[in-house]
């Protein structure tokens, strides 16, 4: 963990310069995550803030962005100063007591050491009936070593299914999203 939070740290003054975020793919993807108006919103691996804009859009109560680098914390504060954004520098495993109504997981859950660990945890920060939504917008395939070739939707799937109920797939070269209404 220590070489990517020092990578996303050295890279997080450029980060978004030389990341191209699609505007109409997050739109799209929040649309399907069915985010209902005053929500809490927990946005993990939040980096420089890049969906806190669009999110505001929701009428929150409240949206969590954590990122465990610094540097992209400090952006991301230095670009968003609203009420409803609260910008944390921690790593998600060290919050128990929240109780999120949806967790966006964008463009950063193949940075995850323990994937299913923290999809179990994730849940545990979810209130009944809580939506997560994993998604990235490039159409990447995840680099886990027991990610199948060609199938990161179907790897997603088989992790979710203790914990959520799938409901909506998105899987082909322009995007990967998945979302779960927690059990």
């Amino acid at each position: 963990m220590l070489a990517r939070k020092t990578f996303f740290n050295r890279h997080a003054s450029s980060w978004d310069r030389v990341t191209e975020h699609h505007p109409q793919k997050i739109r799209a993807m929040l649309l399907l995550s069915d985010i209902a108006p005053h929500s809490v919103i927990l946005d993990v691996g939040c980096g420089t803030g890049v969906l806190e804009p669009y999110l505001l859009e929701y009428r929150p109560a409240a949206i969590l962005a954590v990122d465990y680098a610094r540097n992209m914390i400090d952006i991301a504060k230095r670009k968003i100063s609203h009420p409803s954004v609260k910008f944390v520098c921690a790593d998600i495993a060290d919050f128990s007591d929240l109780q999120a109504d949806n967790c966006f997981i964008f463009n950063t859950f193949g940075h995850f050491a323990e994937p299913k660990d923290t999809l179990t945890h994730i849940a545990g920060l979810l209130c009944p009936g809580g939506r997560v939504t994993i998604s990235h917008t490039q159409g990447v395939k995840l680099s886990h070593s027991e990610v199948p070739s060609g199938v990161p939707a179907q790897y997603l799937q088989k992790l979710l299914e203790p914990l959520f109920h799938l409901d909506v797939v998105v899987d082909n070269n322009s995007m990967l999203m998945v979302s779960a209404v927690k059990k």
